[in-house]
């Protein structure tokens, strides 16, 4: 279920056709799109972490808020940095990466164990897993990709879900914060399949049918493992 937070504007870029921007017409601003934001579920860290400022170029209007945890927490630079612009961009979501980071989790790149993952968090090692090759992509593709994997360590107590039912509940969980975070920040002025996939998920969550989406995305995941010795 989503907590609507009043709706603010965020222009977009034209969208490219067959995956071809058409020139200068295709990047034209295209409309307002609102910014609502998932309800947290869980709650407030136990142990207290501190908020810094964060001189990033001209991100955030020169001054970006982060977490004091995170340059000894997050082991590769564009993964902190795209952190903080989640941090920054999305208040809604901080509630989340606090809980994350005071459970001293860690962040780094490494890889997958299957080949359909791109990122992960292990919750064995309280650690959120990065695949290699996400580094070239935009920032925004990073700091939405990490804002899901944030949300699944600031739930790490229901990790180990119970059944298929329960996994497709955190997941959906962890794509509208996702998509919400991906929403929230500047439009990227890139296109890759990871930015045309996410303004899917981001249409998707507006229509009210992201719910679907994750139905199919994450029916081999949920419906293939076996819950049978889940505790």
């Amino acid at each position: 279920m989503l907590n609507l937070k009043p709706a603010r504007c965020r222009w977009r870029l034209g969208r490219p056709l067959a995956g071809v921007l058409l020139g200068a017409a295709a990047l034209a601003l295209t409309g307002c799109t609102r910014v609502e934001s998932p309800a947290p579920v869980m709650s407030a860290p136990s142990v207290p972490v501190r908020e810094q400022t964060y001189e990033i170029g001209d991100w955030c209007g020169g001054a970006c808020l982060g977490l004091e945890n995170w340059p000894y927490q997050v082991k590769d630079g564009r993964l902190l940095f795209a952190l903080i612009l989640a941090y920054d961009y999305a208040p809604a979501w901080r509630e989340l990466a606090q809980a994350c980071a005071a459970g001293d989790a860690t962040v780094r790149t490494g890889a997958m164990f299957s080949d359909h993952s791109v990122a992960h968090y292990d919750v064995v090692r309280n650690e959120i897993v990065v695949d290699p090759s996400l580094l070239a992509e935009p920032e925004t593709v990073l700091a939405a990709i990490l804002a899901h994997e944030v949300a699944h360590c600031a739930q790490r107590a229901a990790a180990r879900v119970p059944d298929a039912a329960s996994c497709f509940r955190r997941e959906l969980f962890a794509v509208e914060w996702e998509t919400h975070v991906y929403a929230s920040l500047p439009p990227s002025s890139h296109w890759t399949a990871w930015v045309m996939g996410l303004e899917l998920r981001h249409d998707r969550w507006q229509d009210g049918t992201l719910g679907d989406l994750v139905l199919t995305t994450w029916q081999d995941a949920c419906l293939g493992e076996d819950w049978s010795d889940a505790a």
